[in-house]
Formats: structure tokens, sequence, C-alpha cells
């Protein structure tokens, strides 16, 4: 691969030159983690208890514990698990052994990858044990495989940060949230949910169907048909509806032609190659949408005022806020069921932003339950909200 040939030419122009690279090995004393199998470091590490006892149920236990091949492993922690609703190893007997492999796999890449072999990039493609698409992004210090940050080891006081545990046959990087990745498309997911067949019509409705498989690269933002049904907007509405006089912003607004990970806004948001416009504030991303004026905000927590979540906003109309304290947010009308609601730090589901089924608007961190499912042509986030009301897009 292109990788190993400039890291072949790097080294042999060095050799070429006299130069001496220096010897970057750690020696480490007998019974550190250097010197186990990455299965034996799991094994014997409590917080990856759950980990291992779905490695050991699977025919992959052997090959992690061997040394006769290499492995990185992004090992999902006991807090990891929990987010599943899975507390303790007896609960891993709702998994098929076939699923447990599948989930074990997804978190495998064949070969050692160590920290300081990941490019310093967004989104670079690795492909795990199933045959899935990682996307690794690495800039500073922050670590992430596709939108799972990745938990960095610990630190002395003023010291660098690091990840990942050197094995004797692989490397361990800790997550707290499990990776999601598939090889179906974005149309297959949808159509799978049996809780987005509102989201899934609205789409035909407005000719946006087909491209949930005939583009790449994409972010959906889908909402389920509990948010739908709260407003009064049922399958029978939408099948009646006459699209000549909504503007097809109403659905468009939840597509975006670029992967957005969650954790891009948090640490890569200036890495993030998209059409922005120039009131963009770090570490949100604006892009303007299909409808002239109308512009997607995607918010990553910067500060208890810049919570998570995402909103439409209109460029073209100016406005206080809705208590009159001052301007509104970049000056510009909110669109959407939520656009006249101030933060409230008291009540956490408060805020303009829509924020991601499971999230709350106010947290400093995200669950991630309910977002970055990562297929083969982009990536879904579920929102718990709708972006615009009918009313916001008629003609």
């Amino acid at each position: 691969m292109m990788k190993s040939n400039i890291l072949f030419v790097t080294c042999l122009f060095l050799a070429l030159a006299g130069c001496q690279k220096p010897d970057m090995t750690v020696k480490v004393a007998p019974g550190t983690a250097a010197v186990s199998t990455t299965a034996n470091y799991l094994n014997n590490n409590l917080d990856f208890s759950i980990f291992a006892a779905a490695l050991a149920q699977t025919d992959l236990a052997d090959s992690l514990n061997s040394q006769n091949g290499l492995y990185t492993v992004f090992a999902v922690t006991n807090a990891g698990f929990k987010a599943m609703n899975i507390y303790t190893v007896a609960e891993l007997d709702k998994w098929s052994t076939d699923s447990l492999r599948h989930f074990i796999k997804t978190h495998l890449i064949a070969g050692r990858i160590s920290y300081e072999d990941f490019p310093s990039a967004l989104d670079t493609r690795y492909t795990n044990r199933n045959g899935d698409a990682l996307f690794i992004s690495l800039f500073e210090s922050d670590l992430a495989v596709n939108g799972v940050r990745v938990k960095a080891n610990p630190t002395i006081s003023g010291g660098s940060t690091g990840y990942g545990i050197s094995l004797l046959n692989g490397v361990v990087y800790p997550v707290d949230v499990p990776i999601k990745a598939s090889s179906a498309n974005i149309q297959d997911f949808l159509s799978a949910r049996p809780d987005m067949t509102i989201f899934v019509a609205a789409l035909k409705k407005f000719g946006l169907w087909n491209v949930m498989i005939k583009e790449d690269g994409l972010t959906v933002l889908a909402v389920p048909d509990s948010v739908f049904l709260r407003y009064g907007l049922t399958a029978a509405w939408i099948n009646a509806l006459d699209t000549n006089h909504y503007k097809k912003v109403f659905m468009d607004c939840y597509i975006l032609r670029i992967r957005v990970f969650q954790s891009d806004l948090y640490s890569f948001v200036d890495m993030v190659n998209a059409p922005r416009i120039p009131v963009t504030f770090p570490p949100e991303l604006m892009i303007s949408t299909t409808e002239p004026g109308l512009a997607l905000c995607m918010r990553g927590y910067y500060h208890i005022d810049y919570p998570f979540g995402c909103f439409v906003f209109d460029l073209s109309k100016e406005v206080a806020m809705p208590d009159g304290s001052g301007s509104s947010f970049w000056f510009y009308q909110i669109l959407g069921p939520y656009a006249t609601n101030y933060p409230n730090y008291g009540d956490p589901m408060s805020g303009y932003q829509v924020p991601y089924i499971g999230e709350s608007n106010t947290s400093g961190s995200l669950k991630g339950t309910y977002i970055n499912y990562t297929l083969n042509n982009g990536v879904v986030h579920l929102l718990s909200g709708l972006l615009l009301t009918p009313d916001d897009v008629k003609r």
C-alpha cells in the first residue's frame, strides 16, 4: 500500500544518507504489558472484563493469544458495554456466537498500528476484520475511530499525550463507546429500521431516496417516526403532501454531501472539507443548505453555551434573542420547533439546537449510542427532533 511504500522510501533515504535512525524502543521490565499478548492483557485488566469474555466465546481468542499474527485492537471498556445495557458477562448470552464474533472483528485490524503510525489527517481509511471501513482521525493530541474518541494513556503532569498499549502481538486502544461499522449502504440501513418509515416516506416524496444509495460520503441526520408523530406528521400526511407547496429543504436539510463524524466537530472541525458559510465558529460546522439563505449548524461541545446538537437558521433575517437580552445567535433567525427556546442550564433538554437521541442539550460529553453509524457510503446520526417545521418551508 502507499503508506508502506512511503515508509520504505524514507528508510532507504536515511540509510543512503548515512543517518542513524534513533532507537525509539521503550525498554520494559518483565511482567509489564509489552511482554504480554493482547488476549492476556485483556484478560488481566478489569476494565475489559466483558470484552475479554466476549473474545473467549469466539474462535478469535487463540489468534489474540498467539505471537504468529499482529493485531490492532480497539477494546471496548465495560463502560462501553453498559451503554448497550450489558452490565455483566452473563448478559453476553443474549448474543449468538456469530454476533459476538462480528462485534469483536468490528474492533480488530490485522497488523500492528502504533500511535506514531497514524497520519495526522482526517478519516484515514483502514479495514477491520469484517471487511468494513474504519476511519481514523488524528489531530494534535486527539485520536478517533469512526467518530469514537480513543482514550488516551495516563500521563504525568506536563507529559505528552499518548495512545495505545504496546504488546507482544499487537496494540490495544481503549474506547468507551462501541464502534459502529457496516458494509450496508444508507438506504439499506434506513429500510431495515421499523422506526424510520415516515422519514423514508418523506425522502421518497421529495425525490431524495435514491441519494441514499447512489451518492457516497454522505452524512444523514435521521429522524424516527416518534418525532414526526409528535407534530402530527403521519405517513398518510406525508403521502398526501403536495411538494409544489413545500420547499425541498424540508427533507434535504437532513443530508450533508460530506461524511461528518461527531468527533470531527470536537477536535477536527478545521480539517473538514466542506463549503462553509463565513460565520463558522469552532467547534461548529456551518454548511449552506440547498435553499438559498438557509444554513445548517452541526455543533460540537465547546462550552455550556455551545453544546452538542443541530439546527437550521436563516441568514436573511436578523432578530433578537427570545428573552430580549440582545442579538440572537449570529444575529440570525433560528428555525424549527425550538426556534424560541432559549437555553436554560437547569433544563438539560432546553435550547434551540436539536440533540441526538439519548443525549442532552447541555452535557459536556456524548453517550454516543445513536450516532456515528458508519456505512459504506456515509454516516448516520439519529436526531430527537425536527430541524424544520412544515410552516418554515411553505412556498
